[in-house]
């Protein structure tokens, strides 16, 4: 009540109504926060040897060739790297022209979240939410604003938009909107295989909508847009002897659970609420 009393005072209501006052503040200083984290990445952090191994596929998918696996990790698709391509040849060689996708996705997925907010819960409900995704952890704010490792900027922008499709079909019941889902998450596994966790959940919350009937049937146009999406996985599998081998063969599935859990508990959750364990 203090703020919006203050907000009354500075910006006559008649004028410009103190919510939207509130809610351009907060943008701005969003934006301020997100800006401080680049600024200081690019001009304190030099460009890694990844983020230079991105560039140099973007210059040969630039020069006509398809590469499906990224440098050194064979268990991504260089998806960041084919959409650099088109760009790489003006770009500048320094830590910028290494960071500019990771900026640009980085304030998608802000808008991104937001939008899911807007179709998850009810417009008393958002704040909370919409404040979280503006002001979120330092890790958040580091993946999306500073420095992220390859391919994981773009696992999160798959990820938010394959979350916000199957929210809008739950609205819309329109099939299309499951093939370009189960696009995106084939397209995001193939990328990097952790985003496999949110492809369950948007599985999950087509499967159980509540109507069987059209359930069934949309899981027969999810399966084929990922089969689609999963196109570059499957072709390197083909042609790559041991893509994808590395991560997954790592670990036995019950020492991976273990680890997991230890994982979770010592170094996620804490670095998540922006706390070096």
């Amino acid at each position: 009540m203090a703020l919006r009393k203050y907000f009354s005072q500075l910006m006559p209501c008649h004028r410009i109504p103190v919510p939207i006052v509130i809610t351009i503040t907060l943008i701005a200083l969003a934006l301020i926060l997100r800006s401080t984290f680049a600024w200081i990445s690019v001009n304190h952090l030099p460009a890694t040897s990844d983020e230079a191994s991105s560039v140099l596929l973007a210059k040969m998918i630039f020069q006509g060739q398809f590469p499906l696996l990224f440098i050194g990790q064979p268990y991504q698709f260089p998806f960041e790297s084919y959409l650099m391509a088109p760009f790489v040849e003006w770009l500048p060689r320094n830590a910028f022209g290494a960071r500019y996708q990771t900026f640009t996705l980085g304030i998608f997925s802000v808008l991104g979240f937001l939008l899911i907010t807007r179709a998850a819960f009810s417009k008393g409900s958002r704040w909370p939410a919409a404040l979280l995704i503006l002001f979120p952890s330092a890790y958040q704010l580091l993946f999306t604003s500073a420095y992220a490792p390859p391919q994981y900027s773009m696992a999160l922008t798959l990820s938010w938009i394959s979350i916000f499709l199957v929210l809008r079909f739950r609205q819309k019941e329109n099939m299309v909107l499951l093939l370009f889902t189960g696009l995106i998450c084939g397209l995001a596994f193939s990328n990097h295989m952790l985003t496999v966790t949110i492809s369950i959940g948007v599985f999950a919350l087509l499967l159980f909508g509540g109507n069987i009937h059209r359930d069934l049937k949309g899981v027969l146009f999810f399966g084929a847009g990922a089969i689609l999406g999963a196109t570059p996985y499957l072709l390197a599998i083909w042609l790559k002897p041991g893509a994808y081998e590395m991560l997954p063969s790592t670990f036995s599935l019950k020492l991976a659970l273990l680890r997991l859990m230890d994982s979770v508990l010592t170094e996620t959750f804490a670095s998540a609420m922006g706390v070096n364990p």
